[in-house]
């Protein structure tokens, strides 16, 4: 596997740095479920519509 440049890390670094975990109840079943930035899918198949935002 090839070893990433400094200048990829440090840009995987601050996307990284830059997403937030939210956490949210499933549509679908009702179970809390965790996401980033709002985005959201569920074992149970649901996801919620995120890309109209």
């Amino acid at each position: 596997m090839p070893v990433p440049s400094a200048e990829t890390a440090a840009a995987a670094a601050a996307f990284l740095d830059g997403q937030e975990i939210t956490a949210s109840q499933c549509g679908g079943c009702g179970k809390e479920i965790y996401g980033i930035k709002g985005r959201y899918s569920c074992a149970c198949g649901w996801t919620n519509p995120w890309w109209g935002c």
